[in-house]
């Protein structure tokens, strides 16, 4: 029997050849893995091997597979949700009892042709990112029962009229700054390094990461995201890491120096007025100090890197689960000499680190100054700009730890403790409400559409570059 499938999460032609092993190992007749085409055509005993082994052989290294002329999960996603509704509302009208009875069972009747099989898959496939967005919601939801519990709702009304609205305004602003410097650093930073012909490439990268920042934690997925999408568009995965380690570190070298100095500048008052909070900043100084300087050592002194890496692929390898790893070294060696060219590459090219360290201030306090402008719009009175930019960044510094999706729920609870010392307690709950709404939820839903908008982007492109490539084979 010969069958196509279609490959996923090749990106180099070492992915190439780890797919063919592991399919020729099952005893195939003939295998081809296409990289371009992103396709596999394998000729098999379909009385010895199935079509859900060759799968399974695939995923079980890490790819995806699916059969080329059948339908997959991922590319009917609109059927999967609208035959959801319609189960879920099916269950809702005509299985009450069987639920009741814990009989997990669809009626012959729905005519779903085999939905049910197809919602167990789904929920089977994605129940790790279910469960994900499932705890992102419920943090949500907690966090607003939070702040509105503490609210008089009697009062609402009466507040709304009190609130100056162009100051919220200037908050928004604030933000949409905040979001478009980003992707101005970003594309700087990727024009040096590697020319990209991308309309808004920065734009992209820069809701896309902050879109993986705020459901992921410890704001984990951002990087990894980023260097996928500028693989995508042809960056070497060494120079797309390159590239995004050195936004990385960048920002994290100036929101650390930026905090400090607001902190020793301001020490005294603090150990006055918010003595409980002064530990918790000094943990997140030292953490980001610490990433910093892993990050630069790595940097300065790629040999000791490669000898690491080296001692781990030699050891990891002789496990089972590591096998992969073996005969690595070259790669691994070729992976981080180009990654440390990319990022020394940066360090020393001074024009470029001071226009986005500039560029990177600016950005950091257009976000610090969201707070004043809350603060502005209560009409509680002028001045302590610099003051309550300060308790901003100590706010940050000191939720940065905490390892909830977007610092959710955390950044509301220190926003009570830190700012109880400038909001009188009957705007306080308003002002942790104004401010969740334009840090957290404004972001989340500007980068989430934008996101949105880039991947089906970045897919189009994706298969359009891919048609070209058969066409001229």
């Amino acid at each position: 029997m010969k069958e196509r499938f279609d490959i996923s999460g090749m990106t180099c032609a070492s992915c190439q050849a780890n797919v063919q092993k592991a399919v020729e190992k099952l005893g195939v007749d003939f295998v081809n893995v296409n990289l371009i085409s992103e396709t596999m055509t394998v000729s098999y005993d379909d009385g010895k091997i199935s079509e859900n082994d060759i799968i399974k052989a695939v995923e079980k290294i890490g790819y995806g597979a699916k059969p080329k002329n059948k339908k997959n999960l991922n590319a009917n996603l609109k059927k999967r949700i609208f035959d959801i509704i319609i189960v879920h509302s099916n269950l809702i009208r005509n299985e009450y009892y069987a639920i009741r009875n814990n009989k997990y069972f669809i009626k012959s009747n729905t005519n779903l042709g085999g939905t049910e099989e197809s919602i167990m898959e789904f929920f089977k496939k994605y129940r790790n990112t279910i469960l994900k967005y499932a705890f992102l919601l419920f943090l949500m939801f907690f966090t607003v029962y939070l702040v509105f519990k503490n609210l008089d709702i009697n009062s609402i009304d009466k507040i709304k009229n009190i609130i100056d609205k162009k100051y919220i305004a200037i908050g928004v602003c604030a933000i949409l700054l905040y979001i478009i410097l980003e992707g101005i650093i970003l594309k700087q930073i990727v024009d040096a390094q590697y020319k990209v012909k991308a309309r808004f490439l920065g734009m992209k990268l820069a809701t896309m990461g902050f879109y993986y920042n705020l459901i992921t934690p410890f704001a984990s997925g951002s990087q990894p995201m980023l260097i996928y999408v500028l693989n995508k568009y042809k960056v070497p995965l060494s120079e797309a890491t390159g590239i995004i380690t050195n936004k990385t570190l960048l920002y994290q070298t100036v929101v650390t120096i930026y905090c400090t100095v607001f902190f020793v500048l301001n020490i005294g008052i603090l150990q006055t007025q918010l003595p409980g909070v002064i530990s918790l900043v000094i943990l997140g100084l030292s953490i980001n100090a610490f990433t910093i300087i892993i990050g630069l050592l790595a940097i300065l002194n790629p040999g000791k890197v490669k000898a690491v890496a080296n001692f781990l692929i030699e050891h990891l390898s002789k496990l089972k689960i590591f096998k992969f790893l073996k005969n690595k070294k070259g790669q691994v060696d070729k992976f981080i000499e180009e990654y440390s060219t990319s990022v020394k590459f940066f360090m020393t090219n001074k024009k470029l680190l001071i226009k986005t360290t500039l560029l990177t201030i600016i950005q950091l306090t257009a976000y610090f100054s969201v707070s004043y402008w809350i603060y502005k719009s209560f009409d509680l009175g002028q001045g302590k700009f610099l003051y309550i930019i300060t308790l901003q960044t100590l706010l940050y510094m000191a939720v940065s730890p905490i390892p909830t999706p977007g610092n959710i729920g955390a950044n509301e609870l220190a926003f009570f403790n830190i700012f109880s010392t400038v909001f009188p307690k009957q705007f306080l709950g308003y002002a942790v409400l104004l401010y969740g709404g334009l840090v957290y939820y404004l972001i989340l839903i500007l980068s989430g559409v934008l996101t949105i908008i880039s991947h089906f982007q970045i897919k189009e492109k994706h298969h359009g570059l891919k048609n070209r490539a058969k066409s001229e084979i």
